[in-house]
């Protein structure tokens, strides 16, 4: 019986969080290449907390399935998404993002663009690397894993990622 409660136990544990180690550094300074995280998954049914703009989500990349990527939720459905002098504007409101380097600023641009429903428009916090919606268009919410829930490696790095902030397109 004890074997039968523990193998439940796992079952149900692994159905709820999964552990994904990042490869890469796209989300420098926010996360860094080999740390691993805790995936909650239970917001990728968009039921439970679902993924909110500000958050950060694992997902699968739209392209390639067997890659799993983790971005920042930028842009929701039906938002309008514009990038003027590296500055990110949602529904026409430049958003705030304390989350990137000074450093690591860039002087992009694109064109307003309509997130379709049901996707995400994600981006790097390592802009001037990333690979995400400015190059690939926008997440499939069906890829959607779940969101960052807590970074459990390296130890000493331990941290819990907070819901989106409410001032997320405040300055």
């Amino acid at each position: 019986m004890p074997i039968i409660c523990a193998l439940l136990i796992f079952f149900a544990a692994k159905s709820i969080v999964q552990s994904v180690q990042v490869e890469g550094a796209s989300m420098h300074p926010t996360i860094k290449q080999g740390n691993r995280l805790l995936i909650n998954k239970l917001a990728r049914h968009h039921i439970f907390n679902p993924p909110k703009r500000g958050e950060i989500i694992a997902f699968t990349h739209p392209q390639d399935p067997s890659k799993i990527f983790i971005k920042r939720v930028i842009g929701m459905p039906g938002d309008m998404v514009e990038i003027r002098g590296g500055q990110v504007f949602v529904n026409s409101v430049k958003i705030n993002e304390p989350y990137i380097n000074g450093n690591e600023r860039y002087n992009d641009n694109m064109d307003p663009f309509k997130v379709p429903e049901s996707a995400f428009f994600v981006l790097g916090d390592n802009r001037p690397i990333s690979s995400d919606s400015r190059d690939w268009g926008p997440s499939p919410q069906k890829n959607t894993i779940g969101k960052a829930w807590i970074r459990h490696w390296p130890l000493n790095d331990l941290h819990i990622f907070p819901t989106a902030d409410a001032d997320f397109t405040k300055q």
